[in-house]
């Protein structure tokens, strides 16, 4: 099973990962650095390796998917330094 991020605008696909975390984090990262609207046109799926439609499953899309990366991302720990 394989998590693919796709451009429904211009129907591309963006990139394959193995797990849902690593692509929701593809997905916050885009977020972070860009805005929301970045990812507005973007489509989560999940691949279960079954031919053609059969085995795709939408996740989430637009601002649906920015929520659920922004929800699920876990931030970089705090960096204390000693004084």
């Amino acid at each position: 099973m394989v998590y693919e991020l796709w451009d429904a605008d211009t129907r591309n696909i963006i990139y394959t990962y193995p797990t849902e975390a690593a692509a929701l984090a593809k997905v916050a990262e885009q977020v972070a650095a860009y805005g929301r609207d970045a990812v507005a046109g973007w489509v989560l799926l999940r691949n279960d390796g079954r031919k053609g439609e059969q085995g795709l499953r939408r996740i989430a899309d637009g601002e649906t998917l920015a929520d659920r990366a922004q929800h699920t991302s876990t931030p970089e720990p705090i960096q204390r330094t000693a004084d």
